[in-house]
């Protein structure tokens, strides 16, 4: 299992340094570029494509709409937090006891308020917003998806500690092959049908709000 220090150390290696760092405390300005640029990196990898490690599914319910009034949308809803990109709303219905949801989306658009995104729509809660989740479980990347991350990683680093038009042009091309690594992934992952990242003790498309366990 990969963790955080070892996609840095691997990204370093990549832009050429030949510069490992022992852990991510450590006083150096390796570490620092490899801290400041890794969760931007992984959230611009992940809201590239829908990899299926990063899908959730969440329950809105009456208790998260926010007192917004944006027309012509009737209702705003507050978002999950470690939302990156919504993919659609479903309508959600007790049948039998069991939740589910039919295959048809909701309309909805986004508004800002008091510094937060809203869902904007018509249809009352509740309902279920899938989107593409904040991954900052290592474990959960596909093998494609951090061998991508690295090379994407490194682009970023290689211009700040290699001096002049080289470290450009190394980043150029670190860069263009992680985007090509990345789609590979992708690929991968659709014809694979990963598993989602949410709980398989629940109903596959539902999950309560709040947190939950993966073992």
């Amino acid at each position: 299992m990969i963790s955080k220090l070892e996609i840095c150390n691997n990204a370093l290696d990549l832009a050429g340094q030949g510069i490992h760092i022992r852990d991510l405390d450590e006083k150096s300005r390796e570490c620092d570029l490899c801290k400041s640029l890794y969760d931007s990196t992984i959230e611009r990898a992940l809201v590239k494509y829908n990899f299926s490690f990063s899908r959730k599914d969440e329950v809105i319910t009456k208790e998260m709409q926010v007192d917004h009034i944006s027309l012509p949308w009737r209702y705003s809803y507050s978002i999950p937090s470690d939302c990156l990109k919504i993919l659609y709303l479903a309508p959600l219905e007790q049948l039998g006891g069991e939740d589910s949801i039919h295959n048809r989306t909701l309309d909805f658009n986004f508004r800002q308020t008091e510094g937060q995104t809203v869902i904007c729509t018509n249809v009352p809660a509740p309902f279920v917003v899938h989107y593409q989740a904040k991954v900052t479980d290592e474990s959960l990347f596909s093998a494609g998806f951090t061998e991508a991350v690295e090379y994407l990683l490194a682009a970023r680093i290689a211009p700040a500690l290699i001096h002049g038009t080289t470290g450009i042009q190394v980043g150029q091309s670190l860069m263009q092959f992680g985007f090509q690594l990345l789609d590979l992934a992708a690929g991968q992952d659709s014809s694979q049908g990963a598993s989602s990242i949410t709980d398989k003790a629940v109903p596959s498309f539902v999950r309560a709000r709040g947190g939950f366990n993966r073992d």
